[in-house]
């Protein structure tokens, strides 16, 4: 067996040197290719983002929604509700409000109504937010900013001056959201129940 060369070495270490940059400018490359794509999609979310009340043929998706969003109840249950809304029989939610992404996609919806109290509001008609939900995939991208704002919209349609919400004590993120966007935090409350059984 013929000894190395320091030549051959030399060669060998350029040729390694020459791959190992190409990886380096493919990986480069591919990773920015995939940012900018990530990026765009969501530039092109918050462009086209629109919102409009919910009809009956929309029940299938917010079904899907309204299920990821109060996952104890049963499907069968808030498939019912979804029944009764449509047949105007619910006095909650008043309103259901669906953001649309594109031209079809549903990617989120908000359940108003009108309440005679809330925390720390003033007047005898506000309009709450009763329930608010995004896809994973389509947050942090200005669809929960778009559902209020037409909540809000809705509201001052109604007659309504304030507008109130709540979430659990624990939903920091959903705390956040709130505070973004204009919300006030006003009390934080544990709620009880129990069970009246007749007298024996």
């Amino acid at each position: 067996m013929q000894p190395r060369r320091l030549e051959d070495t030399k060669i060998e270490d350029e040729h390694t040197k020459k791959i190992s940059s190409s990886c380096i400018f493919v990986s480069f490359v591919f990773s920015w290719s995939r940012f900018r794509r990530i990026i765009m999609n969501r530039f092109s979310m918050r462009a086209t983002i629109h919102v409009r009340p919910a009809s009956p043929e929309d029940a299938p998706t917010w079904l899907q929604m309204r299920h990821a969003l109060w996952p104890e109840g049963e499907a069968a249950e808030h498939a019912g509700e979804i029944e009764r809304y449509f047949a105007g029989q619910l006095h909650e939610p008043l309103e259901v409000l669906l953001a649309i992404a594109g031209t079809s996609r549903i990617v989120g919806f908000a359940e108003l109504s009108i309440r005679n109290y809330a925390e720390d509001c003033v007047t005898n008609r506000v309009a709450y937010l009763e329930g608010w939900y995004v896809v994973p995939e389509a947050r942090r991208q200005g669809v929960g900013g778009a559902l209020v704002a037409a909540a809000e919209q809705w509201g001052r349609s109604q007659g309504c001056t304030e507008f109130g919400s709540d979430t659990l004590i624990d939903n920091d993120t959903s705390a956040a959201a709130h505070l973004a966007l204009g919300f006030e935090e006003t009390a934080r409350l544990r709620c009880f129940r129990k069970a009246l059984t007749k007298p024996l």
